[in-house]
C-alpha cells in the first residue's frame, strides 16, 4: 500500500468500516420502518408485544413475552403462524 492509500484507510477506519455503508443503511431503514410507532405495522407489533423506544440516536427494541405468547395463542394466523391442524386418527396412507 502506498502511503496516501494507508492514510485513506485509517481515515476510513476512525469512523469504522460501516460508517455509511449502502447496504447496511438499507437494512437499518428497513428495520427502522418495520418497527416505527406509527402506521399499521407498528401498531401491530405493538399488539404482540413488540414495542421500540429512541433515545440517544438509540433504538431499542423491547419485547413483552407475556402479550406475544397470548397472541400466539389467541390469533396464529394474524401473527403469521399456521393454524393448527386437526387431529386425525387416520393413518397416511402410502402412494405406489
Amino acid at each position: 500500500m502506498t502511503e496516501s492509500e494507508i492514510k485513506a484507510y485509517e481515515e476510513k477506519a476512525k469512523t469504522g468500516i460501516l460508517f455509511m455503508d449502502r447496504d447496511l443503511s438499507s437494512l437499518y431503514n428497513a428495520l427502522h420502518s418495520a418497527v416505527a410507532p406509527g402506521g399499521a405495522d407498528g401498531s401491530f407489533l405493538r399488539s404482540i408485544g413488540i414495542k421500540t423506544s429512541y433515545e440517544d440516536g438509540l433504538t431499542t427494541i423491547s419485547l413483552d413475552e407475556t402479550a406475544l405468547r397470548e397472541a400466539l395463542e389467541t390469533n396464529r394466523t394474524r401473527c403469521g403462524m399456521p393454524s393448527p391442524r386437526a387431529r386425525t386418527t387416520e393413518r397416511p396412507q402410502m402412494v405406489s
